[in-house]
């Protein structure tokens, strides 16, 4: 970034529409791609990819990838990859450097745009477009967990329970990427901030009252939403096609 400089250059053969990082082993890299398979590039192979994951059911689009990191976490110990695609989403549970089971979550039908998570707590976040039963955005917190199905640890079922569901807007027409993460006043508080088309904003809730604290207004719709830490202090930035906004939280 400093120079400027590419380092490394795939060619994934298909479209790209997301990719993160293996919060586990930062030699990993993911990516989504548009015939909804999951593409696992090893930063130290610079020939192709490493392994495949194939889309479970239909073969739409992956619009969104969060890896969870592993944890002693009582609701969902496991570290892996959760990808979302516009008619579902998946955990895929690592097993092992080069081997994930599949976990189907259970979602609402249908116009999911965007799913993040919260590592620490292992929340996440779906954010839903207008539909025939809800006229507005819809931001849908859940937690993720597992059960044990057998005395064998590695018999598990995993599923997200919804928990608080926040509202924007009436208009949806673009892939935003949305952020679900932890307070800065380090209270124990979870915040959500996603973009609302329909008023060139960025809301920002309180994701346990669901009460909104602050509307953070942009030029065009925000496309991308980034909390961050420097020097400890801790910022917001708001991505629209002309420009980047950055808030201090105080």
């Amino acid at each position: 970034l400093a120079t400027n400089t590419v380092v490394q250059t795939y060619n994934a053969s298909r479209p790209i529409w997301c990719c993160c990082w293996c919060l586990d082993d930062t030699n990993y890299v993911y990516a989504g791609l548009a015939n909804g398979s999951i593409l696992v590039y090893d930063l130290r192979d610079t020939n192709s990819y490493v392994q495949e994951l194939a889309p479970q059911k239909s073969r739409c689009p992956v619009v969104s990838l969060s890896y969870l990191p592993r944890m002693a976490s009582a609701s969902l110990p496991y570290g892996g990859l959760v990808s979302g695609t516009l008619e579902g989403a998946c955990f895929w549970e690592q097993k092992s450097s080069n081997s994930y089971r599949p976990h189907d979550l259970l979602l609402e039908p249908g116009g999911c745009i965007d799913l993040q998570t919260e590592a620490s707590t292992r929340h996440c976040l779906a954010t839903f477009r207008p539909n025939r039963n809800s006229n507005c955005l819809q931001c849908v917190v859940m937690e993720l967990t597992s059960t044990q199905l057998t005395d064998r640890d590695d018999e598990i079922v995993c599923s997200c329970n919804p928990i608080q569901t926040l509202t924007a807007g009436p208009t949806c027409k673009l892939l935003t990427k949305n952020a679900i993460f932890q307070s800065p006043e380090d209270d124990g508080s979870i915040l959500v901030c996603a973009g609302d088309e329909a008023s060139n904003s960025a809301m920002l809730w309180d994701a346990g009252s669901g009460t909104l604290l602050q509307k953070l207004p942009a030029d065009l719709p925000v496309l991308d939403v980034c909390p961050f830490e420097v020097n400890r202090n801790s910022f917001l930035a708001t991505l629209t096609e002309k420009m980047v906004k950055i808030y201090k939280w105080q």
